[in-house]
């Protein structure tokens, strides 16, 4: 008897941890608008120089590409062209 009064006791101790609590509304109301992805369109590049190695970089911190290694000897994965929007 004792043992279903425990499993009973622990059953409603589990289920009363798993209660879910409400989520607060933020304490501010300002409104969060979607700018778009920086530099979406690639239409931004740096050069890059280290040494004797130069090149092209998609700009605006948010695109990356392999051509950094070009520091190391690679060649380049991305290029810049001017043909195609």
């Amino acid at each position: 008897m004792k043992y279903i009064l425990l499993a009973l006791i622990l059953t409603m101790l589990f289920f009363g941890a798993c209660k879910e609590e409400p989520i607060d509304p933020p304490d501010n109301n300002n409104n969060i608008t979607y700018k778009g992805i920086v530099n979406g369109g690639f239409e931004e590049w740096e050069i890059k120089t280290q040494g004797e190695a130069e090149f092209d970089s998609p700009g605006g911190n948010f695109w990356a590409s392999l051509n950094t290694l070009k520091f190391l000897g690679a060649p380049e994965t991305a290029q810049k062209t001017t043909d195609a929007y």
